[in-house]
């Protein structure tokens, strides 16, 4: 098709930069967001093992009362999927 359209090398590196510049960063974005999702999930992972673990604490403490545990620790309580940054940097 080039070859019959008289495009020469340069033409068709001009022609074709600009796509691959589109496709590169649409790309790399697409890596961000989805290293963003494992480290959010592998986090998730991390939390659910301390929870159990906090639990195991609790029970060793004769802490049977959820309203006690929340109390003590609400983070313990929130939905994985509603922590954010801001919950880690409020609970050194």
């Amino acid at each position: 098709m080039w070859d019959d359209a008289q495009y020469d090398d340069a033409d068709r590196k001009e022609a074709f930069s600009g796509v691959f510049e589109v496709l590169k960063s649409a790309f790399e974005e697409e890596i961000m967001l989805v290293k963003e999702d494992l480290e959010f999930r592998s986090l998730g992972n991390q939390l659910t093992k301390l929870r159990g673990e906090i639990n195991a604490l609790w029970e060793e403490a004769l802490i049977a009362d959820d309203d006690q545990k929340q109390k003590l620790f609400p983070q313990c309580f929130e939905p994985l999927d509603t922590l954010d940054e801001s919950a880690v940097k409020s609970n050194p």
